[in-house]
């Protein structure tokens, strides 16, 4: 019954988290198409599970203090259990992560969904 409980509970989470984001959201390419804001660098981490109420920090090499003052850093996430998932700007979901620091070389995101989830995200520099 606890194994029950708990399937249930993933399937909702991972509803809720597909069905809060809109579409209007999707995070663009970082193939350079010659546009001067080209995304130079990004980091993708895959699979990341991220236990309720914990933290998980993520090391982005190309996270500079310049990048920070400019306020220039992009974060998406996107569900893992799902191979066809796009990705969403973190923060313009009702999927309970939350980006609580931000220094150079890390980004540290907060799981307050209550229970424990399993999503890669894409962290995007820009170039100088």
């Amino acid at each position: 019954m606890r194994n029950y409980k708990q399937c249930v509970l993933m399937i909702f989470f991972t509803a809720v988290i597909s069905t809060s984001c809109t579409k209007e959201n999707i995070a663009p390419s970082t193939e350079n198409n010659n546009q001067q804001n080209a995304v130079s660098q990004s980091v993708v981490y895959n699979n990341v599970t991220i236990n309720p109420s914990g933290n998980h920090v993520f090391s982005v090499p190309y996270l500079t203090q310049a990048v920070i003052n400019k306020g220039t850093l992009t974060v998406y996430a996107a569900s893992a259990s799902t191979p066809t998932a796009q990705w969403q700007l973190l923060n313009s979901c009702e999927a309970h992560m939350d980006i609580t620091s931000i220094t150079v070389g890390n980004v540290e995101i907060q799981n307050n969904m209550g229970a424990a989830v399993s999503m890669s995200f894409r962290f995007d520099v820009p170039g100088n």
